[in-house]
């Protein structure tokens, strides 16, 4: 360890003398890292290895600060490229040169003769090279189909070039996207390969970008990389920015943000600050809307990372604050959220994230968690569309379009409801731009089904006799209709609102009077009658999903985030729950029931935690990507992260052997990692 830590020592002194401290935001003192590596030497020679590497590990910590804070200054990459047909574009460095370039591969380096020394592995001194690859996926060429098929390669079987030393593969943690990272270095050279995963809905591609250069100028190559890797763009896909969370301690009065990469900031430094009982909405990977007590008053604050800005509102909001919040839609910049315990007369706020304004819609709506029936933002984001009730007592219901921009509304429909119906029968489309309503009149019981578009034209659907009108509901771009009265060759029809031709499928006795859930993309319908699911396909053959029961999947909601949902087998008795994707109709797995289970639906999968159920010491996860379940400790879980990871919150309360604050889970290896002792997170999924 002695000759180690000295060698380290050494290259940081000599790193040191041609870089100073800089006025532009770069300031380098490598003072309190030299200390602390002498500090490390000291424990390691009193024969204390532990605390050692505690502070080899702080050491580390530092550097990487250091070097995330000057990259940008030390390696501005001033040069930029475009391909021809504009599809990638990236930055690289003052004095580099692009090589040789193809359709999918680039090498770039500092001098002429670098491709020669990536082959010899003998660089010059500041000599550095980089040779990428973009790998497409669907390319009949490649022998690849996934980024898994590609790292699984890597893991198997990689030709390093005879470099003695390979460090790797490892998953980066708190990189722009997923990326798999290799290191591979001799007495002479050191370099790195980087696989990174740029995979979403439209292509599946990975870039594979391979960096070289001096073993001895390992530190300055790195930062090359990563200013490099950080400048890449598909004209196609969008760069993800760094999740950030936050999290507040009440004893030390802070309020903070935070990455699980280890990036803390200090947003509240001292003050009186409460986030146990916080609610939250997340905006976009770096802003979340909170509602939180800060100086004992309640209020809304814009956390980002490097401020906790309180949002100024009337004397009349303020008061309504004072009760907790549910946030029902959000569509960045905007998000509305209702106050009030009463559904059928929530009070309702508008926040415009970007201007930072909070603003009282037009009466009360209808607020169901955890998503809003009577609020839709326009496809364009020009428009709020909501249903509002602006005088309680005269049973009016009023569908306004707010103007975003400047604040003004106008009513498109009002809609006059008999006493004891309290509210309309409506639906609408995911923009707001088709409204379906049903009117009934009980003094000459007819029933009359009507379609309002944004110009306030009305076009009547159907009108019947009471008992003899159709089931009519509204999907994101269809109307689903099925008979009310129907006891042979039922059928339910499809019809979707851009003219396209109406699909019809015959429906089994078994499900005469079904509710439409979803349409699949391949055509097929999930329906329900009752609590039990079924699977409808074109010809009338049917699958059955299972059932859903109140008593034994609490916290089931029919819109759910992901593809992943839960049934029971049976609708009395259950044995088994039953987990299905969605969106391809496709049993994923199947497990034994005790008790009951509580289910927590996100994009990046669902967690299932077992009730009544004394033997139950685990929770299920599973993973949105994978037809897989995994085991995970009974852990009060606040967030999943994109690669599966779990922060959780260990208490004071029934944790004597734990210190309280937010700890990172790793699935794959079982660590669990104290991330800020003492913290509470503000978080935007409920605690189980």
């Amino acid at each position: 360890m002695r000759i180690r830590i000295l060698f380290i020592i050494t290259v940081l002194l000599a790193a040191s003398i041609p870089v100073h401290a800089q006025d532009d935001g770069c300031n380098i003192d490598l003072g309190a890292t030299i200390e602390t590596l002498f500090n490390a030497q000291r424990q390691a020679d009193s024969g204390n290895p532990f605390g050692a590497v505690q502070n080899i590990d702080a050491a580390q910590a530092e550097l990487a600060v250091l070097a995330e804070s000057c990259a940008d200054v030390l390696f501005p990459l001033p040069q930029a490229f475009t391909a021809p047909d504009e599809s990638i574009t990236f930055n690289y460095p003052e004095g580099w040169r692009i090589i040789e370039q193809d359709e999918n591969a680039y090498f770039l380096g500092s001098s002429a003769q670098v491709q020669e020394a990536f082959n010899s592995g003998e660089f010059a001194v500041g000599e550095q090279g980089i040779a990428m690859f973009v790998i497409d996926f669907a390319d009949a060429n490649i022998e690849f189909e996934t980024f898994d098929d590609l790292e699984q390669a890597l893991r198997e079987d990689f030709d390093f070039g005879g470099y003695d030393r390979v460090i790797g593969p490892i998953m980066l943690e708190g990189a722009l996207r997923p990326t798999l990272r290799v290191r591979f270095e001799d007495d002479d050279a050191s370099g790195i390969v980087d696989i990174i995963d740029y995979v979403n809905d439209e292509r599946q591609i990975a870039v594979m970008l391979i960096g070289a250069g001096r073993q001895d100028e390992s530190a300055m190559l790195e930062a090359v990389v990563r200013a490099f890797e950080a400048s890449i763009r598909f004209s196609h896909i969008d760069v993800l920015p760094k999740t950030w969370y936050f999290a507040g301690n009440r004893e030390a009065g802070s309020l903070m943000a935070y990455t699980p990469s280890d990036d803390m900031h200090l947003l509240i430094e001292s003050g009186v600050v409460d986030v146990f009982l916080s609610r939250a909405v997340r905006i976009n990977p770096q802003t979340v809307l909170a509602h939180l007590t800060v100086d004992e008053q309640p209020g809304l604050f814009l956390l980002t990372p490097d401020a906790a800005q309180r949002l100024p509102v009337t004397d009349e909001v303020s008061s309504l604050l004072e009760d907790e919040p549910l946030f029902t839609t959000v569509s960045e910049p905007y998000a509305v959220l209702t106050l009030g315990h009463n559904p059928f007369d929530a009070e309702a706020l508008l926040v415009d994230t970007e201007r930072g304004t909070v603003e009282q819609l037009t009466g009360s709506i209808l607020s169901f968690p955890p998503t809003n029936l009577s609020v839709r933002f326009s496809a364009d984001k020009r428009f709020l569309r909501y249903m509002s009730q602006e005088t309680p007592d005269d049973f009016v219901w009023q569908i306004r379009e707010r103007d975003l921009a400047t604040g003004e509304e106008r009513i498109l429909h009002a809609i006059e409801v008999p006493e004891r119906q309290r509210f309309p029968n409506l639906a609408i489309d995911q923009f707001g731009e088709h409204w379906l309503l049903t009117k009934i009149d009980t003094e000459t019981d007819t029933v009359q089904v009507l379609m309002l578009f944004n110009d306030s034209t009305l076009e009547i659907l159907e009108e019947a006799s009471l008992g003899q009108q159709h089931i009519w509901q509204m999907g994101d771009d269809y109307l689903a209709v099925s008979p009310l009265a129907c006891e042979t060759d039922c059928t339910l029809e499809v019809r979707p609102l851009d003219g396209e031709e109406t699909i019809t499928f015959p429906l089994p006795e078994a499900i005469m009077r079904p509710i439409l859930v979803t349409r699949l993309d391949d055509g097929r319908l999930i329906v329900a009658q009752r609590s039990q699911y079924w699977l409808l396909d074109n010809d009338g053959t049917t699958e059955s999903l299972g059932f859903v029961r109140p008593q034994e999947l609490l916290n089931w909601r029919r819109e759910i985030p992901g593809s992943r949902q839960i049934f029971a087998n049976a609708d009395r008795d259950a044995t088994h729950y039953l987990v299905w994707d969605m969106q391809q109709g496709t049993l994923i797995l199947e497990r034994s029931l005790d008790g009951g289970v509580a289910v927590i639906y996100r994009d990046e999968g669902l967690i299932v935690q077992h009730i009544f159920d004394d033997d139950a010491d685990s929770y299920e996860f599973y993973p949105e990507a994978e037809d897989t379940v995994i085991d995970i400790p009974q852990l009060r879980v606040f967030e999943i992260l994109p690669d599966g990871r779990l922060l959780h919150l260990v208490t004071p309360f029934g944790n004597e052997d734990s210190v309280p604050g937010i700890y990172q889970f790793d699935l794959a290896t079982g660590e669990d990692l104290l991330l800020l002792e003492g913290a509470e997170p503000v978080a935007t999924l409920a605690l189980p």
